[in-house]
């Protein structure tokens, strides 16, 4: 997970970890940079705005660099949303 706010970054992180899930966590595109090349994921959450950079271009960057698929329905999209805010009441 990409996400330069320390406070979301641990709620999104805490939930994850409740519901069993391992992850990385990075506040930089470098740090993300790092946990991408060291280790393998089934998943990349990124922020948009970063201080570093933006999540739009390291999102391409890291679909070139790993010939990744991005593609995800409104549906997803939504589910996505619906539970990023279920974690963060619960942990708030």
């Amino acid at each position: 997970m990409l996400e330069d706010d320390q406070r979301l970054r641990s709620v999104v992180v805490r939930g994850l970890h409740r519901a069993g899930h391992t992850v990385d966590a990075a506040a930089t595109v470098e740090d993300a940079r790092w946990f991408i090349s060291e280790t393998s994921h089934n998943v990349l959450i990124f922020d948009v705005m970063l201080p570093d950079g933006d999540g739009f271009t390291f999102c391409r960057e890291v679909r070139a660099a790993h010939e990744l698929s991005a593609s995800l329905t409104q549906e997803f999209r939504a589910t996505i949303r619906r539970e990023l805010e279920r974690l963060v009441d619960r942990c708030s």
